[in-house]
């Protein structure tokens, strides 16, 4: 399995496109950076029920297509830190 972020259209592999926006190579659909590291964050957790949500593993799986910063902006935003610095995991708000 290749890691990565793929197009909602037609499931090839998206790229930086703008700094807000990812673009797939082969259908030209663009897509909110914000929304595909949700999408990544929800096949995650549906593949890997047991693991932690973290800002590295976020990064890894979506193949290091966008950077770690806007991953933890994403998990700060939808999601509530537990933890602190290296050891920060993410669970869901209630």
């Amino acid at each position: 399995m290749k890691k990565g972020i793929t197009c909602i259209k037609c499931s090839s592999f998206l790229s930086p496109a703008t700094i807000k926006r990812l673009e797939c190579k082969v259908c030209s659909h663009l897509e909110d950076i914000s929304s595909s590291i949700m999408r990544s964050i929800t096949e995650f957790k549906l593949l890997f029920p047991g693991e932690k949500i973290t800002t590295s593993t976020i990064y890894d799986w979506c193949g290091g297509v966008v950077s770690q910063k806007s991953i933890r902006r994403v998990l700060q935003e939808n999601f509530k830190p537990v933890g602190s610095r290296k050891s920060t995991y993410y669970i869901l708000k209630k």
